[in-house]
């Protein structure tokens, strides 16, 4: 699988900094046109020949120590001595999409397989109901299955 997103995602990282093609960027952005609309391309990519000739230390002294939103972050607020306008704005727009990709979807399977599990609990404990063979102890308004058919209930 060769996925543009995923062989270009070393432009993230600063320290590829002298690696990194504009082309890689602009294969990124075309990727996502709802946040960099085809108007602001040419921005971009203005943006990006300057980022990757600018000396990073000179902008954010010690970057290479910060983690890397915290730099991309910082960068985002840096303005052009001449115009006063943000300097990288849209690369900077680019990298944090990127940088808040989910790398896996254990977090989604995680809330499908806990849903799943209080469906299935909830489909026992109608079926035990319904079957007649149920032991439970009262607490108070609270009714607690301790049995089903002589089997004893384990609760986590």
């Amino acid at each position: 699988m060769r996925d543009q997103i995923l062989t270009n995602l070393s432009v993230v990282n600063p320290e590829n900094q002298d690696d990194v093609a504009p082309q890689q960027i602009m294969a990124l952005a075309e990727r996502f046109p709802n946040v960099i609309k085809a108007d602001v391309r040419e921005k971009l990519h203005l943006e990006v020949l300057d980022y990757v000739s600018t000396n990073l230390e000179a902008l954010v002294p010690n970057y290479r120590n910060l983690p890397v939103e915290e730099l991309w972050g910082k960068l985002s607020n840096v303005r052009s001595v001449s115009s006063g306008q943000l300097k990288f704005a849209e690369p900077c727009k680019l990298m944090k999409l990127l940088l808040v990709l989910p790398n896996s979807n254990c977090d989604v399977e995680r809330a499908f397989s806990m849903a799943n599990q209080k469906l299935l609990s909830l489909k026992r404990t109608n079926r035990i109901a319904r079957s007649g063979n149920l032991k439970v102890c009262s607490a108070g308004s609270a009714a607690v299955p301790l049995e089903e058919d002589g089997f004893p209930l384990i609760f986590h």
